[in-house]
């Protein structure tokens, strides 16, 4: 006898999904909004969370096969191999990207703290993931981190969320910069605090739209911009996670583009 698929009801829908909870005396109540908000985004978390782990092991497996773990491969299949781990990678980072955003929404951010590298640990992962983006979008990425001493880019903190702080920002330019623009990785050692900026050529923002730029919810919608996906939390996961560290971060807009500037923290 074939086996029968049986679909599962949308978790979203709010006709066909049974929003009800137990209240404090055990008794069955319908959930408020502010309830069913709470619920899905506890719904995205741990799908986010899932993808990403599940992806990770994908991740892991691939790098196996690569190495011959299993036999010998020839080089047609190594080549796929790594076409596969790209995508991958970047599938990891959108749904470290959903997670972020939706941990944001409510204020559930909370961060460990670890001795990181910012080039070789957070920054170049970045690029790696979003690396189809650049390459079709013909971008040219200028990392300023890349000539600095191993010393010299050591801090203090999360990898997983700082991640998403220059996940964000280069999306954002690869975006609002548009084809063939240019983005400025840089950095300046301040002492107590790095001083990073990330940089694209084009257009700047449009001053309107400046003041709610790390706003909840402040998207930024122009002509170039009108069609394009998003709610608005990049920017304010982006300070969120950077206060967090405890710093701060800021925009200007330059003749040439635009600039997100900020500081964190050294070891």
């Amino acid at each position: 006898m074939p086996t029968r698929l049986l679909r599962e009801k949308p978790i979203i829908d709010s006709q066909l999904y049974d929003w009800t909870a137990q209240d404090d005396t055990g008794e069955i109540a319908p959930l408020n909004s502010k309830n069913i908000n709470e619920e899905i985004l506890h719904i995205l978390k741990v799908l986010s969370h899932d993808i990403r782990g599940s992806l990770t092991t994908l991740g892991a497996g691939l790098v196996l096969l690569k190495k011959g773990a299993y036999g010998e491969m020839d080089g047609g299949v190594t080549d796929e191999i790594d076409v596969l781990l790209q995508v991958v990678k970047r599938l990891c980072g959108t749904a470290e990207d959903f997670l972020g955003r939706a941990f944001s929404v409510n204020g559930g951010l909370k961060m460990s703290h670890e001795v990181l590298h910012l080039n070789r640990d957070i920054v170049q992962p970045v690029l790696l993931e979003l690396s189809k983006e650049i390459k079709d979008n013909a971008i040219i990425i200028e990392d300023g981190l890349d000539v600095l001493s191993e010393q010299a880019l050591l801090m203090e903190g999360d990898i997983f969320w700082l991640k998403a702080v220059f996940r964000n920002l280069i999306r954002n330019a690869i975006k609002y910069g548009g084809k063939e623009c240019r983005i400025t990785i840089g950095f300046e050692d301040l002492g107590f605090n790095f001083r990073m900026h990330v940089h694209n050529t084009g257009k700047p923002v449009p001053e309107e739209f400046r003041d709610r730029l790390f706003t909840k919810f402040g998207r930024i919608s122009t002509e170039d911009t009108a069609n394009s996906d998003g709610m608005g939390l990049g920017l304010y996961l982006v300070r969120e996670v950077i206060e967090k560290h405890g710093g701060h971060i800021w925009y200007e807009a330059t003749h040439t583009g635009s600039n997100f500037v900020f500081k964190l923290p050294k070891i």
